[in-house]
């Protein structure tokens, strides 16, 4: 759960916000297109863990499975 919250949500914040992590506006669309990289690279740590499994942890749905559906809808 924190690292859906504290890494994968705090990425996500700043890509779809990039305009609030720069004073230059031509520097925001640089912004979001590095964290696409960062986000990807975090979706594919999360699916391999998913691989061959139903939940994220152990063998019934839980708020991180919740969680992590909120995250990427």
């Amino acid at each position: 759960m924190m690292y859906l919250t504290n890494t994968v949500q705090a990425e996500l914040m700043i890509h779809f916000y990039p305009e609030k992590h720069t004073t230059c506006s031509n520097v925001a669309s640089d912004i979001a297109n590095i964290q696409e990289k960062r986000i990807t690279d975090m979706f594919q740590l999360l699916d391999n863990e998913l691989e061959n499994k139903a939940f994220l942890v152990g063998n019934m749905i839980t708020v991180c499975d919740f969680s992590l559906f909120m995250l990427t809808i």
